[in-house]
């Protein structure tokens, strides 16, 4: 969207419909790297994604520097282009980065004992804790 973006040329009107699908469709794409930190650390998931969004804020300061950059004064489609061609490269980058390092399996750092077992399904936590609750109400009964 971003390359046909920069080629609309003086068309105001296909400009803005260009931005408004790739805007959508941006929104479409970033929901799955929201809901990634929750899927691979569920006990640190507020620090990582408060680490994530500090990175995304510091280059919402960085990328308009970049931008006066490559306009430099000079609002020219062609430079507009450069600037655009720089957005899509970004793009390419960090999603291949994502689609080869990232991953839905919880982390070994998760755990707040020091060990995690990533076989490990919910439904198997779940019997564990009711196995686990079973124990204490069977102290509680016998020791009262």
């Amino acid at each position: 969207m971003l390359l046909w973006l920069a080629y609309s040329g003086c068309h105001s009107v296909l400009a803005v419909s260009l931005m408004c699908v790739a805007l959508f469709c941006n929104g479409a794409v970033t929901i799955s790297t929201l809901t990634n930190h929750t899927d691979i650390t569920p006990n640190f998931a507020g620090t990582t994604f408060g680490i994530d969004q500090t990175l995304t804020s510091i280059l919402s300061f960085i990328v308009p520097v970049v931008v006066g950059v490559l306009i430099d004064g000079q609002q020219t489609l062609g430079n507009w282009r450069n600037a655009f061609w720089t957005c899509v490269a970004m793009y390419t980058l960090t999603t291949i980065f994502y689609l080869f390092f990232a991953s839905i399996s919880v982390q070994p750092w998760n755990s707040l004992r020091g060990t995690w077992d990533v076989t490990t399904t919910h439904q198997d936590s779940v019997e564990k804790f009711n196995d686990n609750e079973e124990e204490t109400n069977t102290l509680q009964t016998s020791v009262g």
